[in-house]
């Protein structure tokens, strides 16, 4: 577990918890207090509606602030990629906050995606997807190129209710 990667060395270790409403939201405060003895980062990341759970009950997709309005003792601290961080009083680690869906930070994302069977998807949400196998030199990075290109400036998670990926996050890669 977290102890065998602090024994060998990682000096960064973040833990991510997917908020989900009615299934987890009560042990908030539990991974807070993590952060309080030990230098970790615990990031709670909202609940997208992608795959197989873009038809789940509206109850379980748990907002970001919800972590704040169960321990308003966070102080905020900075912004880490994606992430907001706060941090306790007299905690030693991080709490993160990713909040793709009440907080949409597109502008800010600069990040593609390769998956594992090899292509590139600019947007997490997105179904467009660049085929990058057999590609080499030039023409890789003509395709890299492209993918980048098609970032969109925004999803449309919260208009369309769905991800237009037609991919599970394990089949995306993250």
């Amino acid at each position: 577990g977290i102890r065998a990667a602090e024994d060998a060395g990682f000096p960064d270790i973040k833990l991510n918890v997917v908020l989900m409403g009615g299934l987890n939201d009560d042990e908030i405060a539990d991974f807070v207090d993590l952060t309080r003895e030990q230098p970790w980062t615990v990031r709670f990341i909202e609940l997208m509606p992608i795959g197989l759970c873009a038809g789940w009950d509206k109850e379980l997709f748990l907002p970001g602030k919800a972590v704040l309005e169960r321990c308003p003792e966070l102080q905020p601290v900075d912004t880490h990629g994606v992430s907001w961080r706060y941090r306790l009083p007299d905690g030693r680690g991080y709490v993160g906050l990713i909040a793709p869906l009440s907080h949409i930070f597109c502008s800010q994302c600069s990040r593609i995606r390769i998956t594992a069977d090899g292509k590139l998807k600019p947007c997490l949400h997105s179904k467009t997807e660049i085929e990058l196998r057999g590609l080499h030199g030039a023409a890789l990075d003509a395709a890299i190129r492209r993918g980048i290109a098609f970032k969109p400036e925004q999803h449309h998670l919260n208009e369309a209710g769905i991800s237009e990926s037609l991919r599970g996050m394990s089949a995306i890669g993250g």
